[in-house]
């Protein structure tokens, strides 16, 4: 919420006789989005029993000219299961609208902290996720994917790949 708004709503409050510490925010919110992603991480440079990666994380893609800059890290838990070849992830989050979106959708990525490269090297791999059929609309709705992420095909993701915190 903008300084601006939040201002306003408190003395809407104040000038009306509601006492603001007695709202809450989720009075407001009118769009609950759930996000649920989970599948395998496929990695070819290593051994079966080697641990190659170390979290998955949600986020909204708002920067604009491929910055990542704006974009949202969203509220949610994640799990990563190391033990079994390949690892399996899974992401649960939760959005409550996009701010200012013309086009009315989420472009969500899964962003992964693996070393599964040719010398090891980490690196924070980001994979956009698509829908075969439509979109991932602004409204509220349950959104459920399984889906692999191969950790070796760098190429494909080469335009959101990030090694050493520089944009490659």
């Amino acid at each position: 919420m903008s300084p601006i708004l939040g201002t306003f709503l408190v003395l809407a409050c104040v000038f009306n006789g509601v006492d603001p510490q007695a709202l809450s925010l989720k009075q407001f919110v009118s769009i609950r989005t759930v996000f649920l992603f989970y599948g395998p991480l496929l990695c070819n440079t290593v051994e079966n029993g080697s641990v190659y990666a170390s979290w998955v994380e949600l986020w909204e893609k708002d920067g604009f000219f491929g910055s990542r800059i704006g974009d949202d890290h969203l509220e949610q838990g994640w799990g990563l299961n190391d033990t079994i070849f390949p690892h399996e992830f899974v992401v649960i989050a939760q959005d409550d609208g996009d701010g200012w979106d013309p086009e009315k959708v989420y472009e969500p990525y899964i962003r992964v902290n693996h070393n599964c490269t040719s010398d090891r090297s980490t690196i924070i791999q980001d994979f956009p996720i698509t829908l075969e059929k439509g979109r991932f609309d602004i409204k509220t709705a349950q959104y459920v994917k399984g889906m692999s992420l191969d950790l070796t095909q760098k190429a494909r993701h080469r335009r959101f790949e990030r090694k050493s915190g520089f944009l490659s």
